[in-house]
């Protein structure tokens, strides 16, 4: 039997309530509320990343999770529960660094794989973007299909899942995305993004000529960037490009491009990039908490904090 003393979140509130995972699970299940359920269900995920519970108990927390997932009516239900899927299996990531390769327990790899062929294409996004955590080539065919699909969410996520698996095809396939044409240039965003998983030499030259056009929308020279910055750490030309980039957009406020050019020029290493942090730092100086300037921004505050451990960290001064 549930209790609702706040339907529907009506009330301004602090609320701390401990509840055990059977609980926690039954609310998630039957609450007829769906904050309610969105609720337990971020409970739920806090206890499975807590690194002092049990083995048993976070199996318990990830099969209820599944169970969600795959049979619940709502599929924006479905999908927090994907999204809570995500947060328990991946290690969270310095910005700029590439990733670990995610080992997937087979019931967990058996919903994602059903997932990718859901009717909701959020859904299909979500499920890709987590399989291709794995960096594993068997699941390359699938990410092939995938950018055949007619949402952008969809082959946003898997052109980047493409290009982790180090695929034979991966390359003519994420080429041939830079020719097509699409709303505010998604596609052809995807396909960069993908080449800069892939890191393959063929594509620095498209990197240079993308970043260089400046006919292109900015976040699309900005994608090209990405991929100059892992393909080119040999490239006297890269680190000259990326700063410059850096500066204007940190001149024009341009916090989003910021946030891309500061983790190019940590993918890059070059031990020149100490320069943007201290561009950085002095142009932050009396915006400690950047609460000015928005979601970016405190993004940005957690990328000044997390760099320090990149590889030309011995060479800054923070």
């Amino acid at each position: 039997m549930l209790v609702n003393f706040d339907y529907e979140g009506t009330l301004i509130k602090k609320l701390k309530f401990n509840k055990s995972i059977d609980e926690l699970v039954y609310q998630m299940m039957n609450d007829r509320d769906v904050l309610g359920r969105r609720w337990a269900i971020g409970e739920l995920s806090k206890i499975a990343r807590d690194q002092k519970t049990s083995v048993t108990d976070k199996e318990k927390v990830m099969s209820a999770l599944r169970g969600l997932a795959t049979s619940d009516k709502s599929w924006q239900i479905r999908r927090a529960a994907f999204s809570e899927i995500r947060q328990i299996v991946i290690p969270q990531a310095i910005p700029g660094t590439a990733p670990v390769a995610v080992k997937l327990d087979d019931a967990t790899v058996q919903i994602l794989l059903n997932a990718a062929k859901d009717g909701k294409s959020l859904i299909r996004a979500e499920a890709i973007g987590v399989l291709s955590t794995t960096r594993d080539a068997k699941f390359a065919d699938l990410y092939l299909s995938a950018l055949n699909d007619r949402s952008y969410a969809v082959i946003d996520n898997a052109a980047v899942a493409l290009g982790n698996t180090k695929n034979a095809k991966a390359y003519d396939s994420l080429v041939r995305l830079l020719n097509q044409p699409s709303w505010k240039s998604r596609v052809q965003i995807a396909g960069l993004n993908g080449l800069a998983a892939l890191d393959d030499k063929r594509g620095l030259e498209l990197g240079f000529k993308y970043a260089g056009d400046k006919t292109l929308p900015s976040n699309v020279r900005s994608a090209a960037l990405s991929v100059v910055a892992t393909s080119g750490k040999s490239d006297a030309r890269a680190f000259p490009l990326i700063f410059d980039a850096f500066k204007k957009s940190l001149a024009n406020n341009e916090f989003q491009n910021i946030f891309s050019g500061i983790q190019a020029i940590v993918k890059l290493a070059d031990p020149r990039g100490q320069e943007a942090f201290d561009l950085m730092k002095a142009k932050f100086k009396n915006q400690p908490n950047y609460t000015k300037t928005g979601h970016n921004s405190v993004s940005l505050k957690t990328v000044i904090t997390k760099f320090r451990k990149v590889p030309f960290e011995k060479n800054c001064n923070f």
